[in-house]
């Protein structure tokens, strides 16, 4: 059995004067397989913890989170290699926000998207050249990662042992 590496929300730390903190949840629809979205609003950014399985199941997200503040989108954290976590990053990156995974992530992302690419078009849920594009990660890392966020907050990612990140 193979173990996809991961990335999980391990710390978020609060400096001297933090700012109003929400935390939303948005879930496609059934033709997006249901997937669980996260986005943390800090009254000055916004972090996007997984990008959904269909670019237009992003844009409703991305519609939620414009509707709900008018803190920009900044980061987008793909937790995993798995389709519906990274197959709507590009709507993200094309608004400007980076999206950041794990180097094992990374590593895993061209051949899980080829193998699920050819599952999905088989299957005939996808015509031929109409399956999302592979994302390219802005940032990669490896261990931990701990990025200062806009009102004294610090989101810190660390990679578990599996390859896996909390």
């Amino acid at each position: 059995m193979r173990h996809l590496p991961f990335v999980c929300l391990f710390a978020l730390t609060v400096g001297c004067a933090p700012a109003p903190l929400t935390v939303n949840t948005f879930t496609s629809g059934a033709e997006g397989f249901d997937t669980h979205s996260y986005w943390i609003d800090t009254g000055a950014e916004v972090v996007v913890f997984d990008a959904q399985f269909l670019p237009s199941s992003a844009e409703q997200l991305l519609a939620e989170i414009t509707a709900a503040t008018t803190s920009p989108v900044t980061h987008v954290v793909v937790t995993h290699p798995n389709p519906d976590k990274f197959n709507g990053a590009p709507v993200f990156q094309a608004i400007g926000a980076e999206v950041m995974m794990s180097e094992a992530s990374a590593a895993a992302l061209a051949g899980v998207h080829a193998y699920k690419e050819a599952y999905f078009v088989g299957a005939g849920m996808f015509a031929e050249g109409e399956y999302p594009a592979l994302v390219t990660p802005d940032v990669t890392f490896t261990g931990a990662l701990s990025l200062p966020l806009q009102g004294g907050l610090t989101l810190t990612l660390t990679e578990l042992s599996t390859g896996r990140v909390t």
